[in-house]
């Protein structure tokens, strides 16, 4: 917009004032960590294409702005000073990475904006491995249940009493069930929570006895969190935990750091899709390690007296992010 205001009226501009605006379209758009932040004033941005540094005057963003943040906007000189020219947009640590790739390809305005308001879409339902959410059922018959069940058997984690069988996947340094397959007789019947869940196991089991036959079948998305979770499992009576007891101590304690040491080895989201441990060995990707860390907050998460410690408002169940920094060697 600045370049055809120029085109077309710049001409009744003083010198000054065109050779800044000028100087404004030199400027490109680019993703920026807040590092200090004086409020009511202003704020030092360090420009993470360049590794520029600019002290900012700006006095509503920096009574909202937090050193660590991330922005996206346009930096652009004033005279003296450096101000924000056109807005700017609050970035998450995980959509980083994806943002600088955009801009690098001088994207048009329709998909800069699509990307920027991506924050208020409504929240997406997922499983524990990232997939979209969906209750899928499905309705096969057999002509050879004994040979089904034994079949089952060897690809399935069967249940001790009756003909039902599990496949599981560990996530989160937690085992889970991915898909539940019972045999009624000749009738086969599955449920999963996902739609990749439920087609891995039809062509497992088809794989295992071709001549099954699929009956029906269905796949539903809920529509909010609440249809969800009125349609998850309906577990045993829920029982208060008391975290104070000498063994649930000690077993929430074993399950947080078996938690811990999977989670430096899964691909992290925040970080692009890579580990925390490739990130620290990354000299390019452990400042965005580190600034994940201290986002669980002072002492981190399950460290003493930290936000996840015993008597922390974070609770019992937390990881310690003391610990996750000593396994990473930071």
């Amino acid at each position: 917009m600045v370049n055809v205001f120029l085109d077309e009226r710049g001409v009744l501009l003083p010198d000054d004032e065109r050779l800044l605006a000028e100087q404004w379209l030199l400027a490109e758009r680019s993703v920026h960590e807040i590092e200090t932040v004086t409020a009511g004033t202003g704020f030092i941005a360090r420009d993470l294409r360049t590794g520029d540094r600019v002290e900012v005057r700006e006095r509503t963003a920096s009574r909202t702005l937090n050193a660590g943040s991330l922005i996206c906007g346009r930096l652009v000189a004033a005279g003296e000073t450096t101000q924000c020219f056109g807005g700017m947009e609050p970035i998450a640590l995980h959509e980083c990475v994806e943002l600088l790739e955009l801009l690098d390809g001088e994207p048009d305005p329709d998909d800069l904006v699509w990307f920027l308001s991506r924050r208020f879409a409504p929240p997406v339902l997922q499983n524990t491995e990232g997939e979209s959410l969906a209750f899928c059922e499905a309705t096969l018959h057999t002509g050879d249940p004994g040979a089904l069940a034994a079949a089952l058997d060897t690809a399935f984690d069967r249940d001790e009493t009756e003909l039902r069988w599990f496949e599981h996947v560990t996530t989160h340094g937690l085992e889970r069930i991915r898909a539940t397959i019972t045999l009624d007789d000749s009738i086969v019947h599955v449920e999963t929570n996902s739609e990749p869940r439920m087609d891995r196991v039809l062509e497992a089991l088809r794989a295992q006895q071709p001549g099954v036959q699929l009956l029906n079948q269905t796949r539903h998305a809920p529509d909010d969190l609440q249809e969800a979770m009125s349609r998850a499992p309906a577990g045993a009576p829920a029982q208060t935990l008391d975290p104070t007891d000498p063994q649930i101590a000690a077993a929430l304690e074993q399950m947080v750091r078996a938690h811990e040491r999977a989670w430096l080895d899964e691909p992290i989201p925040a970080l692009a899709g890579i580990t925390p441990r490739d990130a620290a060995a990354d000299p390019t990707r452990c400042p965005d390690l580190i600034r994940l860390l201290d986002s669980f907050g002072p002492g981190g998460p399950g460290g003493p007296g930290g936000p996840g410690g015993p008597g922390g408002p974070g609770g019992p169940g937390a990881m310690d992010a003391g610990r996750l920094r000593a396994h990473l060697g930071l």
